[in-house]
């Protein structure tokens, strides 16, 4: 056990050591120096070494909060150069997207140092969209990581509607849209989803945890910076399909940190008329923030017809059905009309213990 500690201990010391030599080379120095919010990808450093990932894959292990730690060197070096990031940078990401990271935030830091964020969610919703002109709603797009992904697996004459109500959130949402060129598939909208047309407060929470802006009395998490109040539009996701004359709706993500329910009543005639995948992102303290609960959750899934399902890794990954979703754990949660059988899922790469090491020393 001791052996163990001092090999990882001299492992952090060379990746770091690695890491200050490499600083010398500029990359991170130019891109820092050269890259504004404002920038264009033709006028801004794209910074060298990106990620490994190709194209988007389902990973054994997954953690929604990957990223505050690394498990290879080149993710040991990554994370350090993350740490000592002062300003946004230019970043190639997968599928040739380009990506800007911005210093002190979970979603991006994940984004840096390994590349990815919720890949196991973005593999499942790829699997529920047609080959053409499929429409996927992103509610709680954030700057924009999930849209872009879907962007690219939503096939031909196929849109993204991304709904992002924090200003913040939505200038970088719509900033990573026009550096990829992908006006004419991911539609941004400022606004937030509620079961109404109205205005709201959103509670705006500091840069480190700018995914938990929120509609409720209190975010996620304690200890959360409370970095002010927005008043934002809000819109229900009936009138929204009504106002835009969408023709279909294959699969709505709504990650809005406690306002689900809201959001579901909201969504009723669209539910019932499209019948489309629902992916939920669920936290029990959000919603009891926003004062509702799993339990509220299930009645109206049931209402709709829907049936809840969770991904499971063991003994291959499969959407596996859940039966009490109040004693459920799972933070993200897959609701189907019953009767749809979940489709098969890609699996895993296996490695060998020799392409482990190799990888891990990448």
């Amino acid at each position: 056990m001791q052996s163990k500690s001092v090999n990882r201990f001299l492992l952090v010391v060379f990746a770091l050591s690695l890491c200050f030599g490499m600083e010398s080379s500029g990359h991170m120095a130019d891109a820092s120096n050269q890259t504004s919010e404002s920038s264009s990808p033709d006028a801004a450093a794209v910074m060298e070494s990106p990620p490994v990932y190709q194209k988007i894959e389902p990973i054994l292990g997954w953690s929604r909060h990957y990223g505050d730690s690394a498990r290879s060197v080149s993710q040991w070096i990554r994370w350090w150069k993350y740490l000592r990031l002062k300003d946004p940078v230019l970043m190639r990401w997968t599928y040739g997207l380009l990506i800007r990271i911005y210093p002190h935030t979970e979603i991006n830091r994940a984004l840096f140092v390994r590349g990815i964020y919720d890949p196991n969610a973005v593999v499942v919703a790829s699997r529920f969209l047609p080959p053409s002109g499929g429409v996927f709603i992103d509610v709680g797009a954030n700057n924009g990581y999930f849209s872009m992904l879907i962007s690219k697996n939503i096939g031909n004459g196929g849109c993204v509607y991304a709904l992002e109500p924090s200003s913040r959130e939505f200038s970088r949402l719509v900033d990573n849209i026009k550096i990829n060129g992908l006006e004419q598939v991911i539609c941004a909208h400022k606004v937030a989803v509620s079961d109404q047309v109205g205005v709201a407060k959103l509670k705006i929470a500091g840069e480190e945890e700018n995914a938990l802006n929120t509609l409720g009395s209190d975010f996620a998490s304690k200890g959360v910076e409370n970095a002010g109040i927005e008043n934002v539009a809000t819109v229900s996701i009936d009138e929204f399909v009504s106002s835009h004359h969408l023709p279909r709706v294959d699969c709505i993500k709504l990650d809005v940190e406690g306002s689900e329910l809201r959001a579901m009543n909201g969504a009723r005639r669209t539910i019932l008329t499209y019948h489309p995948v629902i992916i939920l992102g669920v936290n029990d303290d959000a919603l009891k923030a926003n004062e509702t609960d799993r339990d509220a959750l299930q009645r109206i899934i049931a209402e709709f017809g829907y049936v809840i399902y969770k991904l499971v890794e063991s003994p291959q990954f499969a959407l596996q059905l859940v039966n009490d979703f109040a004693k459920e754990k799972a933070k993200v949660v897959y609701c189907l009309p019953q009767g749809i059988t979940p489709p098969p899922l890609p699996q895993p790469e296996e490695k060998s213990f020799v392409a482990a090491v190799q990888e891990f020393f990448q």
